[in-house]
């Protein structure tokens, strides 16, 4: 009885074993022997973020202030290829979050500090000549500090 017991299991562990290497086969992912296509391709030459310029140049996060009077009255964050170029394409998710913090913190009356708010794609190869960095500006703001 235990040989007979034995057969079967290892007839079953036989049986799972190629119907995953079936599967596998047919959608073209044989885990845990994948290459893994998404790892495969090369990254981008930049990473890009969209930040809140001050008049002395320096940047902050948009959710550092509390209210924003902004021209044009509502900048589309999550249109940025289109707006500033290739290179300025941050993550699909963060901008969209920027987007709607954005529309909640709008005003109409000017606030008391100059600001604008602008995509900055940072290189991230060597460069030979130019900035490290470029800012496309999608807004002219005033802006007051978060309370």
């Amino acid at each position: 009885m235990p040989a007979v017991r034995t057969r079967v299991t290892t007839l079953a562990a036989w049986a799972i074993f190629a119907a995953y290497v079936i599967a596998a086969r047919g959608i073209g992912n044989a885990f845990p022997l994948s290459v893994f296509d998404m790892y495969q391709g090369r990254g981008g030459d930049t990473a890009a973020r969209v930040r809140v310029r001050e008049a002395d140049g320096s940047t902050r996060e948009l959710d550092r202030y509390g209210a924003l009077q902004c021209y044009p009255r509502l900048p589309m964050l999550t249109e940025l290829r289109r707006s500033c170029g290739p290179e300025h394409q941050p993550l699909d998710y963060v901008t969209r979050d920027q987007q709607r913090w954005l529309e909640a913190h709008l005003v109409d009356t000017p606030q008391s500090r100059e600001v604008a708010i602008v995509s900055r794609a940072w290189w991230l190869t060597p460069r030979e000549h130019g900035p490290e960095f470029t800012d496309c500006v999608l807004a002219r703001c005033t802006a007051s500090d978060a309370p």
